[in-house]
C-alpha cells in the first residue's frame, strides 16, 4: 500500500490527484468514494492547453539530434550499419586493398558477399595444390574442365607428339648431313640447333631451289630496284605498243618523221577560226598529210589527236630505249626481247616477287644457305628437294598433332617460343616431362576453374594480385572485406549529408537545447493533460434520471444507504473513466470491485515482487469470478426499487444546448372561395406550388397532413374522400417528379434533407404532434442527444426521457411502440450500441 500512497501523493503535487480513485481494500467508505467521484465532477473545467508549438521545437531538435545516430546505424544493404563497418576497418588498418568495379561495391549484399568469400577460400584451397605456380609444367594450359576421357586424349596426343618429334628430329639430321657434304657453311659448322621458326622454314627453300629465275631475283639488296625498273619498262612498252596500234591504222610509220608540234599548232589553229573561213584555209595543211595516210583523210580534231599520239610515242621511246639493255641483262637468258613478250616479262617479274617476298620470310641461317645450294648441280638439288619433301612431311604431321595439343588443353600461350634454338630438345625433354606429370593436370583443371569462378564475379583482381606476390592466400578474405567495405563505406558517406556535414559541438548544443525544452515539455504537459483529462468530464448541463451522471448525483444526495461500491461503479461504467482515469487498487480490490466481463483497461503494476504481484492478483480475480452472479443479482434488485414509479419524471435539468427548434407553420394562402377550381387542370401548377411551399416550412411532415393545409387554400374545411384522393394524386407526381422526397410516409424537400437531418421540433401545446406524427429522424436526434449527454442508459430511462421532451404525459403503448421503433432505428445508425442491459454512445 505504502507504494499506492506514494504515487497518489505525486500525483497530488501535480495537480492530477483529482482523477485518481483509491480503492485499496474491498471495505473501502461507501460515501467516501461517492464524495470523490463528485468532486471529480464538479472540479473546475480547465481550457485546453496548447503545447503544440513547444512540442513541435522539441520534435524538431529530436529529429536532428536522432539523425546523426539513425544514419550511423541503420542496416545497410550489407547487413551492417556505418558504425559497425567502420569498427571493421579499423582492425583491417594493415591490410591492403585490391580494386573492384565499382559495380561489384555497389550491388553487393550478404548473400554476394558470402558466395564471393567461398570463392576465395576455393581458390586458397587450390592454391596448395599447384604452387609453385609460376613453375608447374601445366602453367601454360587454361584449360578448367577436367574429365577422365579428356586426359586420356591427351596421353594419347602425348604418346603421338614424342614419335612425331623423334621421326622429325631424325628426318632433320639427314637433311642437314646431306646438305654439310655439299658446302662448308659456317652455320653447318658451328652444330646448327634450329628453332621452330626455322624448322618450319626449311621446306621453302625446296621452292626456292627448285625455281629458274634470274640471279638478281636471290640478290636481296638490289631485287627491289630491279623489279621497280623492271615494272617501269613494261608499263612504259606495254602504253607505247597500244598507242603505236591505235596510230598505224590510219597512218603509215612515216608520220613519226614529221614536224609533229607545228602540224598541232596549224591544226589547233584551224579550229579556232571562223567556220566560213577554215574549208579555205585547211585545204594545204590537209592535203600535205594525204602522202602517209590509208585510206580517206579523218577530221581535222581526229588529226589533232592522233598528231598529240604520235608524240607521247616518241616521248615513250625515248624513255624505252635507254633501258632496253638493262632490262635484256637482268632477265637473260630467261627473258629476251626479240623471243618473248611482254606477258611473259610481266610473268617473270611476279615470280621474282613472290621468291624474294619468301628469301626475305627466311631466318638469316637459312638465308646464308641459298647462295651455296642454288649453285649446285641439278642432281643433288633434287636430292635436296627429296629430303625436304619428306621433311616438310614429318613437320606438318608434328604441327597438326601439336595444335591439336594445344586446342585440348587451351593452351593461353606458346609453350616454348618459336624462335628459341634447339626446339627439337627442348620439346622432346617437355614431352617426357608432361608425360610424367599428366597426374597434375587434374588439379591444374580444378585451378583454373576457380580462376574462372573468381573472373565470374569480377574478382580477377585478386588472381592477378596473388600471383604477382602482392597478396598471401591466408589474407585474401580480409582483403575482399577491406576492399569492398572500404570504397562502399566512402561513396555511401559522401552521399549522405548527415553524415558527411556532423559537427559535434553543434549536436552539443542541441542536446544542451533538447534538455532545457524537455524541462519545460514536462512542466507544461502536467497541464496538457490535465485539460485533457477535463475535455472528457461530463458537462452536467442536462442531467437525465437513469443515466450515469444521474446515478452518482443520487447517491450523492443520500445521507445513508449507499449502494454497495461494486454496484456503483457497475452503473456507471462509461462515466467512471472520465472521472477517475485512474484507479489505485491491490490485487484483491481490482477482482472485488472489478467485473470479470467489464471494459478493457491498461494496467501498471507497482510491486517490488512483480512476478508474485501478478500471481496474486491473477488468482484472486478466479476466485471473486464465482461471486458476480450474487453481486449482479443485489444490483438488479436495488434497482427495481428504485424504478418501481412508471412516471414520467420532470426532473430532467434542461439548457440551451438541446437540440430543439421551434416548430414553423407555412400558413398558406387563399387562393379562391370557389370550391370547384381545385379540380379544374389549370389549378394543378398552383397547387404543386403550395404542396412544395408547404413541405420546404414544415419538412418533414406526414403524407397525410399535407392534404388539408392544401384544400384550405381553396377554402375546404373537411377534405371528402374524392378531394382527398385528387390531392394525393398530385403528390405522387411531385414525388415521381423527384420534386420532393418520401421516406417512411413522411415527405422531405429532397433526399439529401432526409440523410442529413439533425433537428428536433418543440412539441410544445401550440404546435402539438401525435407521436405518428414525427418522423424517425427527429425522434433518432432526440435519442441520441440523451444518449450521448448520459454516456450510457437503459433503454426505459431513455424512453421516459424522450417521452418528457416530447410533452407526453403518459407512456402508453403506442408511444412505447413508437419509440422502440426509434432505438432500433439509432442502433442500425451506429452511434450506439445495446450492452449490458443499457444503451451506450460508440
Amino acid at each position: 500500500m505504502a507504494a499506492l500512497e506514494v504515487v497518489q501523493r505525486r500525483l497530488d503535487g501535480i495537480g492530477l490527484g483529482n482523477f485518481c480513485l483509491e480503492l485499496h481494500s474491498s471495505d473501502v467508505n461507501r460515501k467516501q468514494v461517492v464524495e470523490s467521484l463528485m468532486a471529480s465532477f464538479n472540479q473546475q473545467r480547465l481550457s485546453k492547453v496548447d503545447a503544440s508549438e513547444l512540442l513541435a521545437d522539441l520534435e524538431e531538435i529530436k529529429r536532428k539530434l536522432a539523425d546523426y545516430p539513425i544514419a550511423l546505424h541503420e542496416k545497410q544493404s550489407l547487413g551492417l550499419s556505418m558504425y559497425e563497418i567502420m569498427g571493421e576497418l579499423e582492425g583491417l588498418e594493415t591490410i591492403s586493398t585490391v580494386s573492384l568495379p565499382s559495380s561489384v561495391v555497389e550491388e553487393i549484399t550478404p548473400s554476394k558477399f558470402k558466395e564471393m568469400n567461398q570463392a576465395l577460400e576455393n581458390y586458397a584451397l587450390r592454391v596448395e595444390l599447384v604452387e609453385p605456380i609460376t613453375e608447374h609444367l601445366w602453367r601454360f594450359s587454361n584449360c578448367a574442365d577436367w574429365s577422365l576421357s579428356l586426359e586420356l586424349e591427351i596421353t594419347n596426343l602425348l604418346n603421338q607428339l614424342r614419335n612425331n618429334a623423334s621421326e622429325l628430329e631424325e628426318k632433320l639430321s639427314l637433311w642437314l648431313e646431306n646438305i654439310s657434304n655439299q658446302n662448308s657453311n659456317s652455320v653447318l659448322q658451328n652444330q646448327w640447333k634450329p628453332s621452330w621458326n626455322i624448322i618450319r622454314q626449311i621446306p621453302l627453300l625446296g621452292e626456292i631451289i627448285n625455281s629458274n629465275l634470274p640471279e638478281c631475283v636471290y640478290e636481296q639488296n638490289n631485287w627491289t630496284k630491279s623489279s621497280e625498273i623492271a615494272k617501269e619498262w613494261l608499263n612504259a612498252s606495254r602504253d607505247s605498243f597500244e598507242r603505236k596500234q591505235q596510230i598505224s591504222q590510219r597512218w603509215q610509220d612515216s608520220i613519226y618523221g614529221l614536224d609533229l608540234v607545228a602540224k598541232i599548232k596549224t591544226f589547233e589553229k584551224l579550229e579556232r577560226i571562223f567556220p566560213l573561213f577554215r574549208w579555205f584555209m585547211q585545204i594545204i595543211p590537209r592535203f600535205s598529210l594525204r602522202s602517209i595516210v590509208k585510206g580517206k583523210l579523218p577530221s581535222n580534231q581526229q588529226i589533232l589527236t592522233d598528231l598529240r599520239s604520235s608524240i607521247e610515242v616518241k616521248n615513250l621511246s625515248s624513255r624505252i630505249e635507254p633501258l632496253n639493255k638493262e632490262i635484256e641483262r637482268l632477265f637473260s637468258p630467261y627473258w629476251q626481247s626479240d623471243y618473248n613478250s611482254l606477258d611473259e616479262l610481266e610473268l617473270l617479274i611476279e615470280k621474282g616477287d613472290r621468291l624474294h617476298n619468301l628469301i626475305c620470310q627466311l631466318e638469316p641461317q637459312l638465308s646464308e644457305l641459298i647462295n651455296n645450294v642454288k649453285n649446285q648441280t641439278n642432281s643433288v638439288k633434287d636430292e635436296l628437294i627429296a629430303l625436304i619433301d619428306k621433311f616438310n612431311e614429318s613437320i606438318t604431321i608434328f604441327d597438326n598433332n601439336w595444335q591439336k595439343f594445344n586446342d585440348l588443353v587451351k593452351a593461353k600461350t606458346d609453350i616454348i617460343s618459336p624462335q628459341e634454338e634447339d626446339f627439337i630438345t627442348q620439346i622432346k625433354r617437355l614431352l617426357n616431362q608432361l608425360s610424367t606429370a599428366q597426374r597434375d593436370f587434374q588439379n591444374w583443371c580444378r585451378y583454373q576453374k576457380t580462376i574462372k569462378e573468381l573472373e565470374d564475379k569480377q574478382l580477377e583482381s585478386f588472381v592477378k594480385a596473388h600471383q604477382k606476390g602482392e597478396i598471401e592466400v591466408d589474407k585474401l578474405a580480409k582483403v575482399l572485406r577491406k576492399s569492398i567495405l572500404y570504397p562502399w563505406f566512402v561513396k555511401y558517406f559522401d552521399s549522405q549529408s548527415i553524415l558527411r556535414n556532423f559537427d559535434g559541438n553543434e549536436q552539443r548544443k542541441y542536446i544542451h537545447k533538447f534538455n532545457k525544452l524537455y524541462k519545460q515539455y514536462l512542466k507544461l504537459n502536467q497541464q496538457v493533460i490535465k485539460s485533457e483529462l477535463c475535455q472528457n468530464l461530463p458537462s452536467g448541463a442536462v442531467v437525465f434520471e437513469g443515466s450515469e451522471v444521474g446515478v452518482l448525483k443520487r447517491e450523492n444526495e443520500k445521507q445513508k444507504a449507499h449502494i454497495p461500491v461494486r454496484a456503483l461503479l457497475q452503473k456507471i461504467p462509461n462515466l467512471l473513466p472520465k472521472l477517475k482515469p485512474c484507479l489505485l487498487m491491490s490485487p484483491a480490490s481490482v477482482a472485488h470491485f472489478l467485473p470479470a466481463d467489464g471494459n478493457p483497461f491498461d494496467l501498471v503494476v507497482i510491486e517490488d515482487n512483480i512476478s508474485q504481484a501478478i500471481n496474486d492478483l491473477v488468482n484472486n480475480i478466479s476466485f471473486q469470478n464465482n461471486q458476480v452472479s450474487q453481486n449482479s443479482e443485489i444490483s438488479n434488485t436495488d434497482e427495481k426499487k428504485e424504478n418501481q414509479n412508471t412516471e414520467i419524471s420532470h426532473d430532467s435539468v434542461q439548457t440551451n444546448s438541446t437540440p430543439f427548434i421551434s416548430y414553423e407553420k407555412a400558413n398558406l394562402e387563399v387562393v379562391t372561395e370557389d370550391k370547384q377550381l381545385i379540380y379544374n387542370n389549370e389549378s394543378i401548377p398552383l397547387i404543386k406550388q403550395k404542396i412544395i411551399q408547404l413541405v420546404e416550412i414544415e419538412a418533414p411532415i406526414l403524407l397525410s397532413d399535407v392534404v388539408r393545409p392544401v384544400a384550405q387554400c381553396w377554402s375546404y374545411n373537411s377534405v371528402s374522400k374524392k378531394l382527398n384522393q385528387h390531392l394525393t394524386t398530385i403528390l405522387n407526381e411531385l414525388i415521381k417528379e423527384e420534386r420532393i422526397y418520401l421516406d417512411d410516409d413522411f415527405l422531405w424537400n429532397n433526399q439529401s434533407q432526409c440523410q442529413k437531418w439533425d433537428k428536433a421540433r418543440k412539441n410544445d401545446d401550440e404546435n402539438k404532434r401525435k407521436i405518428e406524427q414525427i418522423s424517425l429522424q427527429e425522434l433518432a436526434v432526440i435519442a441520441e442527444w440523451i444518449i450521448h449527454q448520459s454516456l450510457s442508459i437503459d433503454e426505459e430511462g431513455l424512453m421516459r426521457e424522450m417521452a418528457n421532451h416530447l410533452d407526453f404525459k403518459q407512456l402508453t403503448q403506442g408511444v412505447k411502440t413508437r419509440l422502440e421503433q426509434t432505438i432500433k432505428y439509432v442502433e442500425e445508425r451506429g452511434n450506439v450500441k445495446l450492452e449490458g442491459g443499457r444503451i451506450i454512445w460508440n
